[in-house]
């Protein structure tokens, strides 16, 4: 759970955070497949991030009182970003197939694939690099999310890359 003090936010239990990776989006990830709120104000239509409106109230609450008052909003907040990152992981798994499906050549898959593969070993090895002190802290666990993903990616493409005999 999210929850905050009077230096920031900090998280409650770290356990249960590393096991709900934000997700990094691919580089040619198109924005039109984000997951968002779409408000229509009169004549102009005004698109707002999915979770926008929980972090407000959570920020506004935290700095107006004190953080052991906002629990709901904390929650709320928390609970919306689980189901925003969903959405997103969905999203980027369909459109990834959907990708890898355009690609006629079965060799030009392999080597998206490959690709895939050679950037989380980069990852990965600067993850072995980097120390594991209190300053690396976050690195550490952003790279260690990516290294996830990454394998996570490669297998929902993996039966697309050989032909199917």
């Amino acid at each position: 759970m999210i929850s905050t003090d009077s230096k920031g936010f900090y998280i409650e239990n770290l356990g249960e955070l590393n096991k709900e990776h934000s997700p990094s989006l691919p580089m040619n990830f198109p924005k039109e497949r984000l997951p968002c709120k779409i408000y229509k104000i009169t004549l102009t239509i005004m698109i707002a991030e999915l979770c926008e409106e929980a972090l407000i109230k959570m920020s506004l609450c935290v700095f107006q009182n004190q953080s052991n008052l906002c629990g709901q909003e904390n929650r709320v907040y928390y609970n919306c970003r689980k189901e925003r990152d969903a959405q997103i992981f969905t999203r980027i798994k369909e459109w990834e197939i959907e990708e890898i499906q355009k690609i006629p050549e079965f060799d030009k898959r392999q080597s998206y694939y490959d690709e895939l593969e050679i950037k989380r070993a980069q990852i990965a090895k600067q993850f072995e690099r980097t120390p594991s002190s209190m300053p690396n802290k976050n690195k550490r666990w952003r790279m260690a999310a990516d290294i996830e993903q990454l394998q996570w990616r490669m297998e929902n493409i993996k039966s697309f890359i050989k032909p199917q005999i």
